[in-house]
């Protein structure tokens, strides 16, 4: 399903054969892109109205309604409970790879918050976007630092994007 997301292409995958949808994999590019680099294989096209309906209101800063989607995606165990705390974290808000990884369990595994991130198959599902470095600024985002500062900067309307506090 190809959508536009802040004026930007947007693509999900998902299965539909459930009573309610399951995204197996979203990203800011075309859906034959989103296919192309996706395990993924076997997609086909259908409408999910109920997926247009909140983009539209992610668009509109009503973030409620993508949080509703349920979402899936294989990995590590590390990664998924990386995956887990990064849906924990809510719009307007961010997080450190520090704090991610303290708390998925691992205080030292920064480094592989941050890899957990960048293979998140679901974004703006899983809001990868929201896990900032402790040193401030946005670092890294699959879609491009750009992209990341504009997804922040929405969430937190007006508001500029809080520089995170070092936990001791």
């Amino acid at each position: 399903m190809q959508y536009k997301l802040l004026g930007n292409n947007f693509a999900v995958i998902a299965d539909l054969s459930k009573t309610y949808p399951i995204i197996l994999a979203s990203n800011f590019c075309t859906v034959d892109e989103l296919i192309d680099t996706s395990s993924i294989k076997d997609a086909k096209s259908g409408k999910l109205p109920e997926l247009k309906t909140a983009l539209n209101g992610y668009e509109n800063r009503e973030f409620e309604l993508i949080s509703s989607f349920k979402w899936t995606q294989t990995g590590p165990e590390f990664s998924r409970r990386i995956w887990q705390e990064i849906s924990k974290i809510k719009p307007g808000r961010t997080k450190t790879y520090l704090e991610i990884a303290t708390n998925a369990g691992n205080p030292k595994a920064t480094r592989a918050a941050g890899s957990a991130c960048g293979k998140n198959a679901v974004p703006i599902f899983v809001p990868c976007h929201r896990v900032v470095p402790s040193a401030g600024g946005v670092g890294n985002y699959a879609g491009g630092a750009d992209l990341k500062a504009q997804l922040l900067h929405h969430e937190n309307g007006m508001r500029q994007v809080q520089k995170p506090t070092l936990q001791k």
